[in-house]
């Protein structure tokens, strides 16, 4: 029964892959590819981990709960999460109330969270977001509904991690484009400000003329600078 379910997930991934291509909307394939993943592994729950580099955080980028709205955690080795970010590897837990000192004596289920929200974890299967050498994030499968989550679910998660990267990696990508278009902009209007600038406008012909540039134009060296703008930034002066 394993193989239909692994055939399923990829042909639900390359759906999402050619959606990703067409979007620009990151926030909602990453719900959409969370939301498969619940469905895929018949699961209760499932977290999207996003790393903050600056502060060194977990924070909860998509998170399909009833109950949690959002859950921040340390980059280290006290939690799950945390430690799958860290060691870069992927987790399979089947009790996580259990001793999980044999995985690492700092590692521990924070019970707090179910606590607050009067919820009992059972078992969890986590993966890392990695590209290019980066660990971007982390995926978490909370509660399998019936039985132990398998090595399936964790093939079928994997591939999921993959494209959640590319997903992420792109909005970066295109976050970086658009600012530093932003900036070429905003040169680009600075200049056509001081092209404009009727006080420069006299003491550049001026100081041209005591030069013995009699016959300078500044209306076509304006317009040479113009284009030349223009041909670098790709916008129009």
């Amino acid at each position: 029964m394993e193989e239909p379910k692994i055939v399923e997930a990829l042909e639900t991934v390359i759906r999402l892959a050619e959606k990703l291509l067409t979007t620009f909307d990151i926030e909602e394939v990453l719900r959409q590819i969370v939301k498969n993943l619940q469905d895929l592994l018949n699961a209760e729950g499932a977290t999207l981990y996003l790393i903050d580099p600056v502060e060194k955080l977990l924070i909860s980028q998509v998170i399909l709960s009833d109950r949690i709205e959002e859950i921040v955690l340390p980059v280290d080795n006290t939690s799950i999460a945390g430690y799958t970010a860290i060691q870069r590897k992927s987790l399979t837990i089947p009790d996580v109330y259990a001793d999980l000192s044999h995985i690492h004596q700092d590692l521990k289920f924070n019970r707090a969270i179910d606590e607050t929200y009067h919820y009992r974890t059972q078992n969890i299967l986590t993966f890392p977001l990695t590209l290019k050498g980066e660990v971007l994030g982390v995926f978490q499968i909370v509660n399998k509904r019936e039985g132990a989550f398998t090595d399936a679910d964790s093939r079928i998660l994997e591939n999921f991690a993959v494209l959640a990267a590319i997903a992420i990696f792109n909005a970066r990508l295109m976050e970086k484009v658009i600012e530093e278009r932003k900036k070429t902009k905003d040169v680009v209007e600075q200049v056509h400000a001081v092209l404009h600038d009727q006080s420069l406008r006299e003491d550049w012909a001026k100081t041209n003329y005591a030069l013995g540039a009699k016959h300078f134009s500044y209306a076509v060296a304006r317009r040479k600078l113009a284009a030349r703008l223009a041909n670098l930034f790709g916008e129009g002066v």
